[in-house]
């Protein structure tokens, strides 16, 4: 497993000190699932933290932790940025460089020279003990180093113009536990951290700060170990407990590292091309690092980076739980289910408050707490209000049960989750004349960001539509349920949705929804729903699907330009791989670079192309995941396929440990 996740290792050599400058520089992410961050050139956290949509903003360097969140303007909630660990006063860095941050063991090394002295640092997250970050800084020189800073983020402002000015103050820690603790309140957040030092070698101190904690170091050689802990203020007794423990483990990195080695497992692809086999490595590792097996929390699109958005999207996450399915990290996509599963009568009501139907549609941006205040009365916008959103929940708890082959589960956990999509569009679809059956619910919006509020028969939800009522429909005969609702939904299927009402007579495509306006110049492709994000096999034949897959860049205007919103060019790729069409997959996938999708050294998708300040997007890097691994062995719709999409370029691809919905565990080679 080792030598196919240390392809994707970062390696730096040169450095200068207006890199942390550049806006298209790529600081590097580590994470535990829980708890992470993104760290300069120079392995700290020099830049300032900043919206993402400013004029000029570069990517951020900053903490997040999972339980660190407040209730924000329109109701909706917001996971904040923690804290910047960096050198307390400027300092002057030289050569000899290195940065090295090992996949395979979850550490960035960094070292240089700080004001003449060699300074070697390596940080860890692990992916087991999530609340901890380990910092070891040694430095072999007698000058003494300038002290270290955790500093807290007590102003921040985030999307929907919401301002915040916070507070933090020392807090006691218990007697004995040789821990530094203090207490952040941002908004509704209330936040504990910790911070303990071992001295392995030389001197040093922890000081209690107006906005932090500092760590000053002796005089004379110094090797000295930070564990830095947080967790949401109910939680404090426990995080004192875990910092306690690692301060005691003299192989604290070490055993950071085998938790790594038990993360990854034992399933593996191995690529001809380097490049792709280093973004499968990078790809699986920022996913690891971003979602974990903890039923209480969701990660935003962009992981713990604090970059980008600091919501949580079930249709996002929804990209990526097949490609982790897929490599057997069941443990995670069942503990999100389950997350999902605790907040179903939230759910329910909101559904009830917002749209005046039974059933539910999962918001857009998912709360993290009580809903009860979600949108009510207004809405920073009507992408809070896209139907197709009821469908991603019930396919992960879906495949999720197929994958994880126990009744109980699907019957305790799963089948409630389906129930209530199929309950949503059975009680809000309505009969045409003709007999098929039309979705109009106000307020209401697409996935085509660009199509419009309130229309008619937007195509992603009826396919969402269908999607639900055939998963119902075929998890009710399994769990043996028979009754009038379930009969209804096998109505609805038979006599079918009206597709035939979106046909635009020019291109013979199906349009985002019913208008006048013919498919053109969208944002997403959702016509090729059925090939991507809900396998709906007849539907994903369809010539009009078919079409649009054959004109899908002239669909979404990128044959007039060069740049690519969003996911799109994601979906293209999980379209040719389950097309079966290899070479469409890597002339699509090389497509990255030129559209300044992914940046020059390789190392990461951004959220739309030259998007610098948004960068580790998970969400494509799902998609890039689920495309690469499905070209290999794909159960997207009812059979196992295995090799349907590898191009030409890849022969003599193998793989290992590939898992199916059926329980099949496939490995082997195409040539």
């Amino acid at each position: 497993m080792r030598c196919y996740v240390a392809a994707g290792d970062v390696r730096r050599t040169q450095w200068d000190p207006a890199l942390d400058a550049d806006p298209r520089f790529v600081p590097l992410y580590l994470g535990s699932g829980r708890f992470g961050g993104c760290f300069d050139s120079l392995g700290m956290m020099g830049r300032p933290f900043s919206r993402w949509d400013r004029k000029g903003a570069r990517a951020n360097t900053v903490l997040m932790h999972a339980e660190h969140w407040t209730e924000g303007r329109y109701g909706l909630h917001y996971h904040l940025p923690l804290a910047h660990l960096r050198w307390q006063r400027p300092a002057s860095a030289s050569g000899p460089y290195e940065q090295h941050l090992s996949l395979y063991h979850g550490c960035l090394t960094t070292s240089y020279s700080l004001d003449g002295a060699p300074v070697h640092i390596r940080q860890a997250f692990h992916p087991g003990s999530r609340d901890v970050l380990a910092v070891e800084v040694q430095c072999s020189r007698g000058q003494a180093l300038p002290s270290l800073q955790l500093q807290m983020v007590t102003q921040c402002e985030l999307q929907y113009d919401n301002h915040l000015q916070g507070s933090f103050v020392p807090w006691p820690a218990p007697s004995g536990a040789d821990v530094v603790f203090g207490r952040l309140r941002v908004g509704t957040a209330h936040t504990v951290i910790g911070i303990t030092a071992q001295t392995l070698e030389g001197s040093v101190d922890v000081e209690e700060q107006r906005d932090g904690f500092a760590v000053h170091f002796g005089s004379g050689p110094v090797h000295v170990r930070l564990l830095v802990g947080a967790a949401g203020y109910g939680r404090r007794v426990e995080l004192t407990t875990k910092l306690a423990y690692w301060r005691r483990r003299k192989d604290c990195l070490t055993a950071f590292s085998h938790g790594w080695h038990r993360r990854y497992g034992n399933a593996w692809i191995e690529l001809p091309d380097a490049a792709a086999q280093a973004m499968w490595a990078r790809s699986l590792y920022y996913c690891l690092s971003s979602y974990a097996p903890d039923s209480d929390n969701v990660a935003p699109p962009h992981g713990w980076t604090g970059n980008g958005w600091c919501f949580h999207f079930p249709q996002d996450f929804s990209y990526i739980l097949p490609a982790l399915l897929r490599l057997g990290h069941v443990d995670i996509a069942k503990a999100k289910v389950e997350y999902y599963a605790k907040t179903l009568p939230a759910a329910r009501a909101h559904t009830r408050r917002i749209y005046g139907s039974a059933g539910v549609v999962w918001p857009w941006e998912h709360p993290i707490g009580a809903w009860y205040r979600i949108l009510d009365g207004e809405s920073p916008n009507w992408f809070q209000y896209e139907l197709h959103n009821a469908a991603y929940p019930v396919r992960m708890a879906w495949e999720t049960a197929q994958h994880l082959g126990s009744f109980a589960w699907l019957q305790q956990t799963a089948w409630p989750l389906i129930r209530e999509g199929a309950r949503f569009f059975a009680s809000a679809l309505t009969q045409e004349p003709a007999g098929d059956y039309s979705l109009h619910v106000q307020p209401s919006m697409g996935q085509d960001e660009f199509g419009g509020p309130n229309a008619k028969n937007y195509l992603c939800a009826l396919f969402a539509a269908e999607y639900c009522l055939r998963t119902a429909t075929e998890a009710a005969e399994l769990l043996g349920q028979r009754n009038e609702e379930t009969d209804r939904w096998k109505h609805i299927i038979r006599r079918g949705l009206a597709y035939s009402r979106l046909i635009d007579p020019h291109s013979g495509i199906w349009k985002a929804c019913e208008s006048e306006q013919p498919a053109a110049n969208q944002k997403h492709p959702v016509q090729l729903n059925p090939l991507v994000f809900l396998p709906l096999e007849g539907r994903g034949q369809a010539r009009e699907v078919s079409r649009a897959y054959n004109d899908r860049y002239a669909l979404c205007g990128l044959d007039q330009r060069s740049g690519v919103p969003g996911w799109t060019l994601g979906a293209y790729w999980l379209a040719a791989a389950h097309r079966g069409d290899g070479e469409g997959l890597l002339a699509d996938l090389e497509e990255a670079l030129p559209r300044d999708y992914v940046d020059s050294e390789g190392l990461q998708f951004y959220e739309s192309s030259s998007a610098y300040a948004q960068l580790y997007y998970t969400t494509t890097h799902g998609l890039w995941l689920q495309a690469v691994q499905d070209a290999l062995v794909s159960d997207f719709w009812s059979s196992t396929e295995v090799g349907a999409a590898v191009p030409k370029a890849w022969s003599g691809v193998r793989f290992h440990g590939l898992q199916t919905k059926s329980g099949a565990c496939v490995s082997g080679s195409v040539s």
